[in-house]
């Protein structure tokens, strides 16, 4: 079994401003045989009543220094953004993540959300909740599937420990559920419908 290496050292930086959203953003190497590759990600954040939003831009890219691996240039780099939500009502609790690829330098919503660090102070929580909103993020919600490069939802009751996770990457669906904190099914589906042991 070959095993990965993983370089012990995650860099964070974490800046919180006057303003609504919260920044943050991580840099993750990870040892490679012709160097690193670095998974980098800069996000806001904002919460309204029990529910939390994100918004996330990703960078993945290889070098040959650890020390090359930089939460900058986002502008430049970034490839990947991922919208979050979660919520808890009572003893439930509800996540979604969908995923947009950027392509000819735009994601089609909010391009002007990039490079994070210089300009979240500006930034109106508002349009952030709006976007989300807007979007199919419930867990009972019908998904457009074409809309997103992936999607995934959670849903954890913990009055009886029932927990499902439902990912779909556009081809494949797949659904895991955990019942009383123990015994898991783990299922496959094409259509999102019909589902089957994978």
């Amino acid at each position: 079994m070959q095993l990965k290496l993983f370089a012990a050292i995650t860099a964070f930086l974490a800046l919180t401003g006057c303003a609504s959203l919260t920044y943050q953003a991580t840099v993750e190497p990870e040892k490679i045989a012709t160097g690193y590759r670095c998974d980098i990600k800069e996000k806001v954040s904002t919460t309204s009543g029990t529910t939390t939003y994100q918004l996330i831009n990703l960078i993945s890219e290889e070098v040959e220094e650890k020390s090359q691996c930089k939460a900058e240039n986002f502008t430049q780099k970034a490839y990947m953004r991922y919208i979050f939500v979660d919520s808890i009502s009572g003893q439930k609790e509800y996540g979604s993540q969908f995923a947009y690829r950027r392509e000819n330098g735009s994601y089609g919503f909010m391009d002007n959300w990039i490079d994070l660090k210089a300009i979240y102070k500006d930034l109106e929580q508002d349009e952030l909740i709006n976007f989300a909103e807007s979007l199919p993020y419930h867990y009972e919600d019908d998904v457009n599937t074409s809309d997103y490069a992936f999607w995934s939802k959670s849903y954890r009751n913990n009055a009886n420990n029932e927990y499902i996770f439902l990912r779909n990457d556009g081809d494949t669906g797949l659904k895991r559920t955990v019942h009383n904190g123990s015994s898991s099914v783990e299922q496959c589906s094409s259509d999102g419908v019909t589902w089957s042991d994978c």
